[in-house]
Parts: structure tokens; C-alpha cells; sequence
């Protein structure tokens, strides 16, 4: 999903999207630690020793949010 091309001498454009519909609630404690840590192990591997002391030293100032999704709508454009 996501994939964009513009047809300049079509006046269009080729498309992929997507729209999440559900409840989003702010996560605390240790959710929202595990949440961080879980993006530190996705996004800097390499570095989950720093990530860890990161996560602790401000993951109070960071904010998280659990989208529950219902359903969602895909569409396309060729």
C-alpha cells in the first residue's frame, strides 16, 4: 500500500491507500515502556543496551497511542 505514480499527460495519478477506522487510547506504564522498546528493536537493533537507558530516562516524556482497529478501507487507483 502507499505506492504513488503521477501520469502527467493523463492528468492523474495511479494510487494505493488505506483508512484505519477504530478507538486510539494513550498507553501507560509498562505498555507503553514495552511499546518503546519494541521500536528501539525494530528501528536500532544494534543499539538495544542504549535504547533501554534511553526508554527509561525519557519515556516519560514520550507518548503512546494503542489504536483499536475496527476495520479498515483499502482502495486503488490503476
Amino acid at each position: 500500500m502507499g505506492r504513488t505514480k503521477v501520469i502527467p499527460d493523463k492528468f492523474t495519478t495511479k494510487y494505493e491507500s488505506a483508512v484505519a477506522f477504530g478507538l486510539a487510547l494513550e498507553v501507560y506504564g509498562s505498555e507503553r515502556q514495552d511499546a518503546l522498546l519494541c521500536l528501539v528493536g525494530k528501528y536500532s537493533p544494534g543499539f538495544l543496551v542504549e535504547g533501554k537507558k534511553y526508554v527509561g530516562e525519557m519515556g516519560e516524556k514520550t507518548r503512546v497511542i494503542k489504536i483499536n482497529f475496527d476495520h479498515t478501507k483499502e482502495k486503488a487507483k490503476d
